[in-house]
């Protein structure tokens, strides 16, 4: 394959991931299916689909972060100061993947944020080299995405009582998905 081939293949590659991202992304923002079972998980702001979690953690955990660097707190204090509030901060977590603390979803998740933020300037304060420290950041999210695929097994029983299960052109909750990937000749 010669340069021009290969350049008009990235090319091509390119334009049909840029098309991808452009139609999936306001679906990535709430990654909840379209229907009335996961409305209560989902905030709406304007015409934009929030997953209330999400929306509700991350900017808490990044919030946190940026209040240590900027107040000096993360450079006087060891990372245990950080750690032990975080991971017990964390746990609350578990208390929505099993099912408790539904009147209480977005207290959690802010919780969540606050355990997220202190956990990662804990991490990052270890007295050891950022290679290792960026290293056992990763194995903290491998370890948190394989707690949290319980969320996902919750979400797949809440499917399976529906009669369109994995039927994606009819399933109301995923229609609207599929029907913006048909328009740009993606399924």
């Amino acid at each position: 394959m010669g340069n021009s081939d290969f350049g008009t293949e990235l090319k091509k590659s390119l334009r049909e991931s840029w098309r991808l991202v452009k139609c999936a992304w306001p679906h990535l923002l709430s990654h909840h299916p379209h229907c009335d079972v996961y409305e209560r998980d989902v905030l709406h702001l304007g015409g934009v689909r929030l997953c209330a979690g999400c929306f509700i953690a991350y900017p808490t955990a990044i919030a946190v972060i940026i209040y240590a660097l900027v107040t000096g707190i993360y450079y006087s204090n060891p990372w245990y100061f950080f750690g032990v509030p975080g991971i017990l901060l964390g746990f609350f977590q578990f208390l929505s993947l099993y099912g408790r603390g539904e009147r209480f979803r977005h207290v959690i998740k802010f919780l969540l944020g606050l355990g997220i933020g202190l956990t990662t300037i804990s991490v990052f304060r270890l007295p050891v080299h950022v290679c290792l420290s960026s290293f056992i950041m990763y194995a903290l999210v491998m370890l948190a995405a394989i707690l949290g695929s319980r969320r996902i097994m919750k979400m797949e029983d809440k499917c399976k009582e529906c009669p369109h299960v994995r039927d994606w052109q009819r399933c109301p909750g995923m229609k609207k998905v599929y029907d913006d990937l048909g328009r740009e000749g993606l399924v």
